[in-house]
C-alpha cells in the first residue's frame, strides 16, 4: 500500500517559498487535493508528501502544480504522473 510519495528536486539552485497543490485522481472519480509549503528546497533533497490519508479509494494519478522562487524570479511548478506505473530505477 502507497502511504508517502517522495520528490526531490533535481534543479541547481535552490528553490525559495516553495508554494505546492497535489491533487489525487482516485479511480471513484474524487480528486482530494492538499497544499504543501516549504521555506526552502535544495538540489537533491527529497521532501516526503504523506499519502496515506487520501486513501479512499485507489489513487491512478497525482497532478503537481504551482510556484516557487530562484533567486529574485518566481517560478512556476507542474508536473503529472501515474500512480499506476511501475517506479524508475
Amino acid at each position: 500500500m502507497l502511504e508517502d510519495l517522495y520528490f526531490t528536486y533535481k534543479g541547481q539552485s535552490s528553490l525559495k517559498n516553495v508554494d505546492l497543490t497535489f491533487t489525487f485522481f482516485m479511480e471513484d472519480g474524487a480528486k482530494p487535493s492538499m497544499k504543501r509549503f516549504w521555506l526552502d528546497w535544495a538540489p537533491n533533497e527529497k521532501k516526503t508528501v504523506n499519502y496515506k490519508g487520501w486513501r479512499k479509494g485507489k489513487g491512478q494519478r497525482v497532478d503537481v502544480d504551482g510556484t516557487a522562487e530562484i533567486g529574485t524570479e518566481e517560478v512556476v511548478i507542474g508536473t503529472s504522473f501515474s500512480l499506476l506505473a511501475k517506479p524508475a530505477k
